[in-house]
């Protein structure tokens, strides 16, 4: 199950200013450990999926990211049953062990990184996770880009765009959807 979609961006609350209605921002958080000050966007009628914005406050690897590679999608975040399921199913992914999962899987965290691949994918254990609990039409595939529909209770919504950043847009569809849609998700071939 996708748990949130993380953007690096140099100014969360512009970013957060500008987005649809329909997403509600949370205060910013600051994370002194992370050298970030963070915002998480619930998305109205959803009680999965959430964007997180992230923007840089001090020396790190998050300042470091948007110095090389600018605002954009940081880490797709997945919640799993376990670590050994997902490693032993063919998930299509095809990405390699970060060597910081070394350190962040005392804390049930595991990082997914591919050269080539200019995003991180974050795994997490979640026990109480089910497969009722996956509510997503659409898996996370590598293609020319992800396309996640969400379904909403709501049918009156216009159909709208938000572009995000160059990776990342929300969009909202007139058969009571709303589609995340992450462009070039797969620059590289993932079967290599």
């Amino acid at each position: 199950m996708i748990d949130h979609i993380a953007i690096l961006t140099e100014s969360q609350e512009r970013l957060n200013e500008s987005l649809p209605g329909f997403c509600r921002g949370l205060e910013p958080e600051l994370q002194p450990a992370e050298g970030t000050l963070e915002r998480y966007v619930l998305i109205d009628g959803l009680s999965g999926l959430k964007l997180l914005l992230m923007e840089p406050v001090a020396d790190g690897p998050y300042s470091s990211a948007l110095s090389r590679r600018g605002s954009g999608l940081h880490h797709i975040a997945l919640l799993i049953k376990s670590f050994e399921a997902f490693f032993e199913s063919d998930n299509g992914l095809r990405l390699l062990l970060h060597p910081y999962s070394i350190q962040s899987i005392e804390y049930g965290t595991l990082w997914l990184c591919r050269p080539g691949i200019p995003f991180l994918v974050e795994l997490t254990e979640c026990d109480k996770l089910d497969d009722s609990m996956d509510e997503f039409t659409d898996k996370l595939q590598p293609g020319p880009s992800c396309v996640i529909t969400i379904p909403v209770n709501e049918s009156n919504r216009a159909e709208e765009v938000w572009q995000l950043s160059a990776e990342v847009k929300i969009q909202t569809g007139s058969q009571s959807e709303i589609i995340v849609e992450i462009e070039n998700f797969s620059p590289i071939e993932f079967n290599s």
